[in-house]
């Protein structure tokens, strides 16, 4: 059913001096007015939502069909959108792409492939001579919007990465225009530029295509020279395993210095700008983390030199961590240094047993049993253990306090089991067991 929307003018309703006042219809609105309320309506930008798959961009198209003229004015406004068409060879990944890649679709599947409003259409798949060029011939297609397509060369960035760099070379990509509100015109540059050039993202393809014969695929031609700026882009090689562990290492110095200035705030951004560096991406509390498959080799330079990238890499995260909860205890920041010290923590566990809580069954054998493990950081984990303590310590106090208490010995007997000669730690272990012989007693007096 279409919506209401009253076009004509109203009848007269009587002012307070008693003279006729006619009531305004929408068409008695000037016409900007009119297409203010098209813009609010049908603008990408105003509707951009969260779904439990992913982002998407939902329109209401049903003010199209109220009449024709209204048609013809708010159709010129949803084709200001500028759409982007993408045509894959796997249907997974387009799921892929929505939901880990944080690029919203407007619609996918037969509906995309129906569309044909768009400016630009990436047309990815193998070519001949790629290994699997035997998949079934089936493409698989999404519409999108402009604002999206960094996002989309991002995950396309990172999933070649993870695949340690061994799913381009088996792609090609097709990249042509079309002006869909003005048929026949070039797109501006631009707009090209804005489309096109992202794209300098992808590396390692085996090809990327302009034209068939000279001749555009779907619309009309990439001007020659944003065809060679995204060409040279392309060619500026990813930053090698090395290089991401030495920026990380960099940005980590530089929080460590704002550390010690006492710019705790600042000294947060450079850490999560050091874990950015080694592909762990930090949301809020959310956490992703990319491209494990690309450190899977030995260091060829830089400070771990010959030593393995995997291993480094899980070194980095632990002392970033651990540096972290730091900066939230000195900003009293008591809920963020104990969730950020809990989660690496239980996950840690979790990798080695199946168990993710702290304290419990099987506890101190776990302690015991990951202090052999060969890895660098054992002292950084020893100062997580205390540091989560703390914070643990001072947070606002929990329903289950015996709980919360047994957490916080569990947590300062780890650390003590890590950093044996820290005089700090081991007073608090102390204290810790003297606390445990006093509960014993009392019970006993029981």
């Amino acid at each position: 059913m279409a919506p209401s929307l009253d076009t004509k003018a109203g009848p007269c309703k009587p002012t307070s001096d008693g003279h006729a006042k006619k009531a305004l219809g929408f068409f008695d609105l000037p016409p900007e007015i009119r297409e203010q309320v098209y813009k609010i309506l049908l603008r990408s930008a105003n509707h951009r939502y969260y779904s439990t798959e992913g982002p998407c961009y939902q329109f209401d198209l049903r003010i199209l069909r109220v009449n024709r003229l209204i048609h013809d004015e708010a159709n010129k406004v949803f084709k200001d959108n500028i759409f982007v068409k993408i045509t894959i060879p796997w249907q997974g990944a387009i799921s892929h792409i929505n939901s880990e890649g944080n690029v919203a679709i407007v619609a996918r599947d037969q509906r995309a492939s129906d569309f044909q409003d768009y400016h630009l259409r990436a047309y990815i798949d193998p070519p001949d001579t790629a290994p699997w060029n035997a998949h079934t011939g089936e493409t698989y297609s999404m519409i999108t919007c402009i604002q999206e397509v960094e996002s989309f060369t991002q995950i396309w960035y990172l999933s070649n990465l993870s695949n340690a760099r061994q799913l381009n070379p088996h792609l090609r990509l097709r990249l042509d225009l079309k002006n869909p509100r003005f048929p026949g015109e070039r797109i501006p540059k631009g707009l090209q530029q804005r489309l096109i050039l992202p794209f300098g993202e992808v590396k390692d393809l085996h090809s990327m295509e302009f034209n068939f014969h000279g001749k555009p695929f779907f619309g009309y031609a990439v001007d020659k020279d944003v065809q060679e700026t995204v060409i040279k882009a392309q060619k500026i090689p990813a930053p090698t395993p090395e290089d991401c562990i030495e920026k990380a290492l960099a940005r980590k110095k530089a929080g460590n210095d704002e550390m010690q200035a006492k710019a705790y705030a600042a000294a947060l951004k450079e850490y999560f700008d050091a874990f950015a560096a080694i592909h762990i991406f930090i949301k809020g509390r959310v956490r992703e983390i990319r491209c494990d498959a690309y450190y899977n080799q030995v260091l060829e330079s830089g400070a771990y030199q010959g030593q393995h990238g995997h291993h480094m890499r899980m070194t980095l995260r632990i002392q970033l961590v651990a540096n972290v909860v730091l900066a939230y205890i000195k900003m009293e920041n008591w809920d963020e240094a104990y969730f950020w010290g809990r989660r690496s923590i239980t996950t840690f566990r979790l990798s080695m047993t199946g168990v993710d809580e702290i304290g419990g069954r099987g506890w101190e054998e776990w302690v015991a049993g990951s202090l052999a493990i060969n890895f660098g950081a054992k002292n950084e984990m020893g100062k997580l253990f205390y540091r989560t303590a703390l914070a643990a310590r001072n947070m606002e106090p929990d329903i289950d306090a015996a709980k919360n208490e047994e957490n916080i010995d569990s947590l300062i007997m780890a650390a003590g089991v890590y950093l044996p000669n820290d005089p700090i730690v081991q007073t608090e272990v102390n204290a810790m067991r003297m606390r445990q012989r006093v509960r014993q007693d009392c019970l006993g007096d029981l």
